[in-house]
């Protein structure tokens, strides 16, 4: 539990950095740009998030378990093989069906961002698998410093777009992209460098046997994780057809804010979990007791800022944002318990892939995704 702890701590040094450069920012970018750009910055961020969820075909995930570096080096070639396909997949269906979508979502603006949503499905597919390759390397400072990068070339961008002038929703979107090419290029030399040691013993036959092994992933869990994505991004995609881009916006930063605690601390654990579940994963008794600590651990971490929120929302929203944002208060208050749930579960959903039940993995988020979408309609 020690290593653990260490892992997690190093990981989450660049987590926190990232996460204060997040924190420092937002109260500057909401005075510079309009609720109306952070509407169209959320739109593209669900539609890009969903299809990064997809781009690896989730055998990102399996690079964490062959006992072998070489076939761990064939599954994340194998990755990056269906990255490349998938964001030529998306490509196409977006283009065909830009008119559609345009109507759908009320988002005339699709045409002028089709390639930068490629763009950043692409990139993301390639951060995740780098991220998953480094991390069964135990390479956590480097992760942490990519971390770092990230938010400060993404936030350091926006607010360097918002003091020239340019407050539109494409700035924010060119943020997010700055933010995730920076995090792969620093993360690139370490995964050439270990990919050049063994890359040569990569061939047909072990990407074939790879494909297969593995097969449950795009099966079961590529199906779990979009219904999962989909089911978080349902309120963006809903909103954005019935009401203008300010609801939007309102909505995308009180969730954004509300779900800090899940990348500053959630995500870091949910990595670091993850690799240390795939070493322990034959020593039952004690991954159960791992796994009870965390569940424990996160749940006492979030249970009072949240309900902090949920108690005076409108009013924290109001004094560190501006006045305008004082609805975004209001919506914060409405989804604290759904960020509880999410922010103490989402870390130990691996636990599925680790113990390759992606199919009792796949019926629970059915179950989840259920609950969530029915407290959203009502």
């Amino acid at each position: 539990m020690a290593s653990f702890i260490k892992n997690v701590t190093i990981l989450s040094i660049g987590t926190a950095l990232a996460q204060a450069v997040s924190i420092i920012s937002i109260p500057v970018l909401s005075r510079l740009f309009p609720p109306e750009a952070f509407g169209v910055a959320a739109v593209f961020a669900s539609v890009s998030g969903i299809g990064g969820i997809i781009s690896c075909l989730r055998y990102d995930l399996a690079i964490m378990l062959p006992k072998e570096e070489k076939d761990a080096a064939s599954v994340f070639f194998l990755s990056l093989i269906f990255v490349f396909l998938v964001s030529g997949v998306f490509f196409i269906v977006l283009w065909q069906g830009r008119d559609f979508f345009a109507a759908l979502f009320h988002w005339k603006m699709l045409h002028n961002y089709i390639w930068l949503i490629i763009l950043m499905i692409f990139l993301t597919g390639v951060w995740s698998a780098f991220n998953f390759w480094l991390s069964r390397k135990k390479k956590w400072v480097r992760l942490s410093v990519s971390n770092a990068a990230e938010s400060i070339s993404n936030y350091g961008s926006k607010i360097f777009f918002g003091f020239s002038g340019f407050n539109g929703g494409l700035f924010l979107i060119a943020g997010n992209i700055l933010g995730r090419m920076a995090a792969v290029f620093l993360m690139l030399p370490r995964v050439l460098k270990d990919l050049k040691e063994i890359g040569s013993d990569i061939t047909l036959k072990r990407l074939y046997v790879a494909l297969y092994r593995y097969k449950d992933f795009p099966l079961f869990n590529l199906w779990s994780a979009t219904l999962i994505s989909l089911s978080a991004e349902i309120p963006v995609l809903m909103l954005t057809g019935f009401f203008s881009a300010s609801i939007v916006g309102y909505f995308s930063l009180a969730r954004s804010i509300l779900r800090m605690p899940i990348t500053l601390i959630g995500s870091s654990v949910a990595q670091v979990y993850f690799q240390k579940a795939a070493e322990i994963v034959y020593e039952k008794n004690k991954l159960a007791n791992v796994t009870e600590n965390i569940f424990t651990v996160l749940f006492a971490i979030i249970f009072f800022p949240l309900l902090l929120i949920f108690l005076t929302g409108e009013d924290i929203f109001r004094f560190v944002l501006g006045s305008q944002w004082a609805s975004a208060g209001r919506i914060a208050q409405l989804f604290c318990l759904s960020i509880i749930v999410e922010f103490v579960t989402a870390p130990l959903s691996n636990l599925y892939s680790v113990l390759e039940k992606q199919r009792q993995g796949l019926c629970f988020d059915i179950l989840m995704i259920s609950i969530r979408i029915s407290f959203i309609y009502f």
